[in-house]
């Protein structure tokens, strides 16, 4: 049967989406699951008031800006003055954009991605492995949703960190009269298997 030639073919396309795959980086950056980024978003849209933003816009507007954050803490801790100087600087012109474009403020914008992110050790490992596959091409840059203007460039990309080694170490915090969401329990034991949710902590703008 495989030698049966074929005259003619239908395809039929149930589904297209777009969006996807910069909803993907923003999870594995700093998300634990779609719930997460759904309930961060949903804060977003509350601060903005009777402003409307599309979820692609608001999304292709933080991706670069939180990949620019963690690179320059990446930089930062590798005691690079120079690449930090150059990264903070381009990342300073994405904030502005993203932020124009999300109807933003830019400190607002850069408010939501500081204290979105409590673990900016993670974040700094995250963003150097996330370009560390443009590194191998000096030409290379990073562009979101097809927007230049949203884009690392070439020597941004250069200037990060190839590699980081930093210790994680575990912070604690107090935070008294706080909702808190059970996501998972484990009732034979006092200290793993349990998971939670402050949603107060998602944004604070």
């Amino acid at each position: 049967m495989t030698s049966v030639p074929i005259e003619h073919m239908d395809i039929y396309v149930e589904e297209i989406q777009t969006g996807s795959l910069t909803e993907d980086i923003i999870l594995k950056i700093f998300f634990k699951d779609q719930e997460e980024v759904d309930a961060f978003l949903t804060r977003i849209r509350e601060t903005l008031g009777r402003k409307k933003v599309t979820r692609n816009i608001l999304i292709g507007s933080l991706v670069p800006a939180i990949v620019g954050y963690g690179l320059y803490k990446a930089a930062v801790a590798m005691q690079s003055p120079e690449a930090a100087k150059a990264i903070n600087i381009n990342n300073n012109v994405i904030i502005n954009i993203g932020a124009d474009q999300a109807s933003l403020k830019p400190e607002q914008l850069t408010a939501i991605v500081e204290s979105a992110i409590s673990d900016k050790k993670g974040l700094a490992k995250d963003a150097v492995a996330f370009v560390k596959p443009a590194k191998s091409d000096s030409t290379a840059s990073i562009t979101m949703e097809n927007q230049d203007v949203l884009s690392i460039p070439s020597d941004i990309v250069q200037k990060a960190p190839s590699t980081l080694k930093i210790e994680d170490v575990p912070t604690e915090r107090s935070y008294p009269d706080v909702d808190l969401n059970i996501r998972a329990t484990n009732l034979d034991s006092k200290e793993q298997g349990w998971a939670g949710l402050i949603p107060v902590l998602l944004i604070a703008v």
